[in-house]
């Protein structure tokens, strides 16, 4: 059905709910995005979609993860940075079904905003400095919003400009600018099967996202294996960051790129603004190896100045015996770093080579699958580099805080009460 048929036929569909037709905000394969305004002046914005109930179509799976997201998280979602969603409900036009989506409306996506604004003269916007950059106003909301996505445990694994929307009303400076993260088709909630995998040997299978899906020029290298985590959202995020920060003065520039950019060939020369901060986060975001890269946490502690930088790790640490658990930092995932960190604390000194390093964590158990999870504590010997990185990266995975037990070896035996796995 074309669009003006689709739009005549949905209008007294609207009505019937008492939403005036204010006008299109968007179309495309997928349906149309109207406005509409209730008899209470206040302004939505509905997504009208074709359903089906066939399961092997993949708009229906499309449907089916967003309205999933939206019904099930919709008060832990009310975050300034996550499109704010109401209500959603299935039309019959012409006897076939669609699917209709009230959320709030927004002005128009960041790729359009960046290339139609009144700020600047278009793409120039990313070049302005004061009162301050483009990129330093708008990132940090965007990793807000991954944040929101990542404390239920779901991945987005489809971030790029065209859903990320810019807020109404339109903004008239670019301290003025509030950015909404939308679209979430091809999300999925991995927190569960990463809880499932805690054993660190053990890599959780995720669900591939299939190769002709979502947008491929900012999509992470590994999101088409069945190995990754929420860094995937981080990869493509710093894809956006240089979208921020790099001027073209045509749109149609981008493909090419980006493929030069995810190749190595772009540096801190192409970027609009010469800070250095700028340049190390987006060289971490968009680093191969996604243990290498930051986690959402430390990159909007980064950017805020809470922290001097992304390999930066936090975590809790008590001597045996003692019920005080007192906060430290390792500038890195090295066993030489954590145990200068642990020596150099106030309330520890331990010095490094009298140290016996344990990790507490909290392993799910289950006998049978007729009987609920079980909570055990697990106590493991933190030895060597591996060990450490180990430990960081699968409690970031489960949004976790490190907790370390230190015991000085010349003067203790470690006693926990609970079976000790050791790699000594």
């Amino acid at each position: 059905m074309d669009t003006e048929s689709l739009l005549e036929r949905a209008e007294p569909i609207l009505k019937r709910r008492d939403f005036t037709l204010k006008g299109i905000l968007g179309k495309g394969s997928f349906g149309l995005v109207v406005q509409v305004e209730n008899k209470h002046d206040e302004k939505f914005a509905i997504k009208i979609l074709r359903s089906t109930n066939d399961q092997n179509d993949d708009n229906a799976k499309y449907q089916k993860r967003e309205l999933k997201l939206l019904e099930n998280y919709k008060n832990d979602l009310w975050n300034q940075n996550i499109l704010k969603y109401y209500h959603s409900w299935l039309n019959d036009i012409d006897n076939i079904p669609y699917l209709f989506i009230q959320t709030e409306p927004c002005f128009k996506s960041l790729l359009d905003f960046i290339y139609d604004n009144t700020i600047a003269a278009g793409s120039e916007i990313v070049q302005v400095s004061s009162p301050r950059p483009l990129w330093a106003q708008v990132f940090p909301q965007i990793l807000n919003g991954l944040q929101a996505l990542r404390q239920i445990g779901w991945v987005h694994r489809d971030i790029h400009p065209g859903n990320i929307l810019v807020a109404n009303p339109p903004p008239q400076q670019i301290t003025e600018i509030v950015v909404k993260i939308a679209d979430f088709g091809y999300a999925r909630e991995i927190g569960s099967i990463i809880e499932a995998s805690l054993p660190l040997t053990v890599a959780p299978l995720l669900p591939p996202l299939s190769s002709d899906r979502g947008n491929k020029l900012f999509r992470a290298p590994e999101l088409e294996t069945g190995s990754y985590d929420y860094k995937v959202d981080l990869y493509s995020a710093g894809i956006v960051l240089y979208f921020l920060s790099r001027y073209l003065p045509d749109k149609s520039q981008w493909p090419d790129e980006i493929k030069e950019l995810r190749n190595g060939n772009r540096g801190p020369d192409e970027l609009s603004h010469q800070n250095d901060k700028l340049f190390h986060l987006l060289t971490g975001l968009m680093k191969q190896n996604p243990n290498e890269r930051p986690t959402v946490d430390m990159a909007l502690q980064y950017i805020q100045g809470e922290s001097t930088g992304l390999t930066e790790r936090k975590f809790f640490v008590k001597k045996q015996g003692d019920e005080i658990y007192y906060r430290c930092i390792t500038p890195d995932d090295s066993l030489k770093s954590l145990q200068a960190a642990i020596q150099e604390h106030s309330n520890i000194g331990i010095e490094a080579n009298a140290q016996i390093i344990i990790q507490e964590k909290m392993k799910n158990t289950r006998e049978n699958q007729e009987k609920p999870v079980e909570k055990v504590d697990i106590f493991v010997g933190i030895t060597s580099d591996r060990d450490v990185r180990d430990m960081f990266h699968s409690t970031e995975k489960l949004g976790r805080k490190v907790r370390i037990v230190v015991t000085d070896r010349r003067s203790q035996v470690v006693d926990t009460g609970e079976e000790v796995a050791l790699n000594l």
